[in-house]
């Protein structure tokens, strides 16, 4: 069962402390283990154009108007005053508005966008789960920004022994519809990886409008071990299809299928890590919502301790400290201690973690942030 629950809450990493292997386990069967044919149909992505080209235009006016003289210098010539009269308002009159208005329009959203009038149109579904902050399925402000990523330093027994790092990537279509990217890295250091190597890497991409999984793919390089893994959240069958392959140090290769029901609005074992961020995270709440894994359905509960000040190499944080507990078929599991520090903000960003593992503690702290852009 502990196996189970290592994966949440970026807890996996701590199996990479219990060998003593050197680099990653390669394969030249490394291709095959990661086709998955019927992945691939029933996830279909598609990017989407940003607004990048437009926020391009605006540094691209302000170097052109040095080369607006030019136009100026008709003016002077008082021997065609019908000419310059015209050419004067339609010159700068145009080229001074986009200037000034572009880049107003963005500050102003940003503004007012997360903050609407409170709405609550019956109770928010699944009726498990928290309504405060939310108009329906949508939180009332957006945690998210893309281009956002955290870096945190991992150490076990207070060596460093790598970094994780937590990303949103730009916006994707999924299945024709918007979703976020979310992405995970794991990548041990080169003193730690004489002991045990480490290159893992997970994605999933989730809904924009009701923030439901359309998928979680996990590509693990280790010393003792190969792994890919690929799960769909089936919303129209509400089936969760769960594919794993993994070969380890012997060439031992293993396959693992499981099907399982769906709950409404379940999150993956790395989408549940990012959800927890739209909740109003107030001390003394519980949040709860519901979690599909490995053919289990299983209720976390996000308890919110207290406030803490975190003092960090980046400088002091105001946060806010919570504690996720598992319920498995209705029976609480012990976990050992697992703790978050997130930012005391709307953004909600992970700075801190710790967890106890069979020996000793693996602890996260910041050392880099991005906050992306609005």
């Amino acid at each position: 069962m502990k196996q189970l629950l290592k994966p949440f809450f970026i807890v996996a990493l701590s199996v990479v402390l219990f060998s003593c292997s050197s680099r990653p386990l390669t394969s030249d069967r490394e291709e095959d283990l990661s086709q998955f044919e019927d992945y691939d149909k029933l996830i279909v992505v598609e990017s989407i154009e940003t607004t990048e080209p437009e926020k391009r235009e605006s540094p691209e006016l302000a170097p052109s108007e040095p080369a607006q003289p030019p136009t100026a210098a008709p003016p002077p010539s008082p021997v065609a005053p019908k000419a310059p009269p015209k050419a004067a308002p339609k010159a700068s009159a145009p080229k001074a508005a986009p200037v000034a208005k572009a880049p107003e329009k963005p500050i102003e959203q940003t503004v007012e966008d997360p903050a609407p009038p409170p709405q609550t149109s019956g109770p928010r579904q699944p009726e498990l789960e928290d309504s405060e902050g939310f108009v329906g399925r949508r939180p009332l402000r957006d945690p998210f920004r893309v281009g956002e990523r955290v870096t945190l330093s991992v150490s076990y027994f207070r060596v460093v022994a790598g970094t994780l790092d937590l990303e949103v990537l730009p916006f994707v279509q999924v299945n024709g519809e918007k979703s976020y990217h979310f992405r995970l890295m794991a990548k041990s250091n080169n003193f730690f990886s004489r002991i045990y190597s480490v290159e893992d890497t997970a994605e999933t991409f989730v809904n924009f409008e009701d923030l439901r999984p359309y998928n979680m793919s996990m590509s693990i390089r280790e010393s003792r071990q190969m792994k890919e893994i690929r799960s769909v959240h089936n919303w129209e069958t509400m089936i969760v299809n769960y594919r794993e392959r993994s070969l380890n140090r012997r060439g031992r290769e293993s396959n693992r299928d499981f099907e399982w029901e769906l709950l409404p609005y379940a999150q993956n074992v790395l989408s549940g890590t990012f959800y927890m961020r739209n909740f109003t995270l107030t001390p003394g709440k519980t949040i709860e919502y519901h979690v599909a894994d490995r053919g289990k359905n299983i209720v976390v509960q996000i308890d919110v301790l207290r406030r803490e000040t975190l003092k960090t190499d980046l400088g002091e944080f105001q946060t806010v400290v919570v504690q996720p507990r598992f319920e498995i078929d209705g029976v609480f599991r012990p976990t050992g201690d697992i703790f978050f520090w997130l930012t005391d903000d709307d953004r909600k960003l992970i700075v801190r973690f710790s967890a106890d593992v069979r020996i000793g503690q693996v602890v996260g702290q910041v050392i880099g942030i991005e906050k992306g852009r609005p």
